[in-house]
């Protein structure tokens, strides 16, 4: 398989084009030097510290706290957005699991009906009539399963016996309630150094076609500031063909774009820009369990709270969003030193853009809302 044929098939569901659909505002602000008061136009929510697992991998093990969003705090958000109409889309992780707040289904039931986009990332554990019909309003909905079968599952997570095949079930029941093709479902996989064997990866694809899924996502282990997994782009470029030919005869889509960027080694050194154009414009934004607003994950997993803008339980949304310690925070923050960050390719190719080095690129993504 030659290496535009690869590069190709890495492009498929790739997401760092839809900014181009967001050029106006971007464009405004950038040329402004100003940091932008509109809500961000993807809005990240961790509902809940809480989970049902307890999953050795896990990013927010040592963050957990066990708090949820208040009721009250949680409501008064949605109406903010509802009421704001700047924001386009809401995903829903964690933190914890987002199924174990209460509150759950029906901000997903007020955000669809006011025509906000939600996905949602989940463990699928959870699926009760309620986030059943809650569900089948998802724009798109991942479930991390990581795992092709009961005891390896299991031994990632600590899980009751039948866990996993409960899991499977609960997907299933998703995929055969979809309208229209809707909501585009996927399972993913953190790739570790224990399992990342070919004929494992491939077994995921096959459950994936078994369970009536989209696609499949294999993800980087990110074990803490200095340490990835071990796999990379060059073992990836040789799985590749294997990779192809079964998802072909399973007919699922497989996105690894992580694996097979050019700079995935260097990921932990400095980049070449300063200024982060999602952060500087608030394009972004995350809301934690605890209620404190950040500009974006990767800062929020620092754990530094000088990187927080304010909390829901003392302000609401269009307080903090607006207020003085957010522009303070954001002109604060230099990009170079950052921890990894999943937006770095968007903001490359929005900076390029933007400096006039690239043309304006076509985004065909249907779920472009989302950044």
């Amino acid at each position: 398989m030659t290496i535009e044929k690869i590069d190709d098939f890495a492009n498929r569901t790739s997401h760092r084009n839809r900014i181009f659909k967001h050029l106006e505002r971007v464009e405004r602000s950038w040329e402004k030097n100003e940091v932008n008061f509109d809500f961000p136009i993807s809005l990240e929510i961790h509902p809940t510290d809480r989970c049902n697992l307890s999953c050795k991998p896990c990013a927010y093990r040592d963050l957990r706290s066990n708090v949820d969003l208040s009721n009250q705090v949680f409501s008064d958000l949605v109406q903010e957005i509802v009421k704001e109409k700047r924001t386009s889309s809401v995903v829903f992780s964690g933190g914890g699991e987002p199924s174990c707040h209460p509150y759950l289904p029906e901000a997903i039931f007020e955000l669809r009906a006011a025509g906000v986009e939600v996905g949602l990332l989940t463990n699928g554990v959870s699926l009760t009539a309620k986030l059943k019909k809650a569900y089948q309003q998802c724009n798109w909905i991942r479930f991390s399963v990581n795992a092709t079968d009961e005891e390896s599952y299991r031994r990632l997570n600590s899980s009751k016996l039948g866990t996993f095949e409960r899991v499977c079930q609960n997907i299933k029941k998703i995929s055969l309630g979809k309208k229209d093709r809707s909501p585009t479902l996927g399972i993913s996989m953190m790739v570790q150094d224990e399992y990342d064997q070919l004929p494992y990866l491939k077994d995921l694809i096959g459950l994936a076609a078994r369970l009536r899924v989209d696609y499949v996502m294999y993800r980087p282990l990110v074990k803490n500031e200095n340490s990835q997994t071990k796999i990379g782009e060059e073992t990836f470029r040789k799985w590749a063909e294997e990779i192809e030919k079964t998802t072909k005869e399973n007919r699922i889509i497989v996105n690894y774009r992580t694996f097979l960027r050019e700079k995935y080694e260097t990921t932990w050194q400095e980049r070449p820009y300063q200024h982060c154009p999602l952060v500087h414009d608030g394009l972004i934004g995350l809301v934690t369990a605890s209620g404190d607003v950040f500009p974006c994950v990767a800062l929020y997993l620092t754990g530094e709270e000088r990187y927080s803008f304010g909390n829901l339980n003392n302000s609401s949304f269009k307080e903090i969003w607006r207020g003085q310690k957010r522009v303070e925070t954001v002109k604060s923050i230099n990009a170079k030193l950052c921890p990894y960050c999943r937006h770095d390719h968007m903001n490359e190719v929005l900076l390029k853009h933007l400096s006039g080095d690239t043309e304006k690129q076509v985004c065909s993504d249907p779920h472009w809302k989302f950044l």
